[in-house]
């Protein structure tokens, strides 16, 4: 039994950091793009949109740039549907 517990806490951990590292990556995409830099904690997932915690000027900058934004994204993890930026 402890073994199924220890093999779902690792999964949950694997996923846990996967998430991390794609928002990692989408800091940078939005750096090269907007020119702005984010910490990964201002991104996070809602549903299929990408919800950013910023103040408004940055967000106003990304979406400007969301076409631009959400294209890349699309091209850098197409297993990762990511449809807005709110």
């Amino acid at each position: 039994m402890n073994a199924n517990i220890s093999q779902f806490l690792e999964r949950f951990q694997n996923v846990l950091l996967g998430e991390d590292i794609i928002r990692g990556q989408i800091v940078l995409i939005i750096k090269e793009i907007t020119g702005f830099s984010l910490n990964k904690e201002e991104v996070c997932f809602k549903g299929n949109s990408l919800k950013l915690k910023c103040d408004t000027y940055m967000k106003t900058e990304v979406f400007l740039r969301k076409e631009k934004i959400l294209e890349t994204l699309r091209l850098k993890f197409p297993n990762k549907t990511i449809r807005d930026i709110i």
